[in-house]
């Protein structure tokens, strides 16, 4: 028996996944030692063969190569590392699976004839998954998931055309079911027309958390969004008046992502720079006190994670405290001045935190009325002084 391809299966590969630290959840494209498992029917007779097939490559005249019993009814295969953009088609006596276009390998995956259906030794146990679907432009705005349990133990999510999903803009959509009681959740896309995918009459894809789907089937799977690392630099405990670099560090998700950053004291939230492509920030703290620094990271899917780093800031911490080279500035009674470049910014804090004034300077003399005798510090731009009020 030949590969055929007289019945071209618009549902090219069923896959499904569980999101597990360690594990490579990249469809092959070129892949090195890329292991596939595949679980043979009881109608189907021994050898299973593996017929692999790629961008000008195959391993053997059809039917391939015969895979290696695992146990029971289990055979596994490693396919090399050169083969560029390999399809699989498992096959014996007579049968072969798919009967179209073969299925997309993924390493440690587990195939039976509908395509894939999870990685071997790992029980999917996520009740709640996310998917992911990239709409036809022929199609209409409005996308539908309708999810139904192919057992048909778990019902639906909704009559037919089933719940609209979330766009995401660019023809992209985004939805989440909880899927306890099912015991085989499958959806079918479709516009609530003419277009549906799979098509009236097939089967709908298995639904597989964190997979992007076309009209072909997973296209993709996107591990969750991360936040892998917040830094401040100086590292905490600093003085009033210091500049900190604010530094996060974003992996998975879909790119591009977006950065917040902000600062939390006394249980009030100040955003520092809103959404922005940029992991980085800069923070000039004026009022001491035990900080939160809290990023937030926002993927193209409208998913969002965040991350907190505690911070302390003491007007004592790391600070002389001698004058530092400021233009002028000197008290007079209750009164402080300050002379310097216009365009500074200045800040006048009481030894406990409390700012007593900002301002730009003009160029002229501005006093600052104090309200009682005690130490204050003064920054003009990024350097800091000292004044005691007796």
């Amino acid at each position: 028996m030949e590969k055929t391809f007289t019945h071209l299966r618009k549902s090219l590969m069923l896959i499904a996944a569980i999101m597990i630290i360690g594990v490579d959840f990249a469809f092959a494209e070129s892949i090195e030692g890329t292991k596939v498992y595949f679980e043979k029917p009881a109608a189907w007779s021994s050898p299973v063969n593996i017929y692999i097939y790629g961008d000008g490559d195959v391993n053997n005249l059809w039917p391939g190569e015969a895979m290696t019993l695992e146990s029971g009814s289990i055979y596994n295969f490693t396919i090399p590392a050169s083969y560029v953009n390999p399809r699989i088609i498992f096959n014996a006596t007579g049968l072969q699976a798919p009967s179209g276009e073969g299925f997309l390998p993924q390493n440690n995956g587990l195939y039976d004839t509908s395509g894939f259906i999870g990685l071997y030794g790992v029980e999917d146990t996520e009740p709640v998954k996310t998917l992911y679907f990239t709409k036809p432009a022929a199609w209409g705005s409005s996308i539908f998931a309708y999810v139904y349990d192919s057992n048909g133990v778990g019902g639906e999510n909704a009559a037919w055309p089933g719940l609209e999903m979330e766009s995401l803009g660019g023809d992209q959509y985004k939805y989440t079911i909880d899927c306890t009681g099912y015991t085989k959740a499958v959806v079918i896309f479709n516009d609530n027309g003419s277009n549906q995918s799979p098509a009236s009459g097939e089967g709908g894809f298995l639904i597989i958390h964190n997979a992007w789907y076309t009209v072909g089937g997973v296209e993709s799977l996107m591990l969750p969004l991360n936040i892998s690392s917040l830094t401040a630099s100086p590292e905490s405990p600093q003085a009033l008046g210091s500049v900190i670099s604010l530094s996060a560090v974003a992996e998975n998700g879909k790119a591009p992502c977006l950065f917040k950053f902000s600062l939390i004291l006394n249980g009030e939230e100040t955003v520092l720079n809103d959404y922005q492509s940029e992991g980085t920030a800069s923070w000039k703290p004026l009022v001491n006190g035990a900080y939160t620094v809290k990023v937030y990271v926002k993927d193209a899917a409208n998913n969002v994670v965040d991350i907190m780093l505690p911070y302390s800031i003491d007007v004592a911490s790391g600070m002389d405290m001698k004058d530092v080279n400021l233009s002028k500035a000197y008290s007079v009674g209750r009164d402080i001045y300050v002379q310097g470049e216009a365009g500074a910014e200045v800040a006048v804090i009481s030894i406990n935190g409390t700012v007593i004034a900002k301002f730009i300077l003009t160029g002229e003399l501005k006093p600052v009325t104090v309200p009682g005798p005690g130490v204050y510090i003064v920054t003009v731009g990024d350097k800091t002084s000292k004044i005691i009020i007796k």
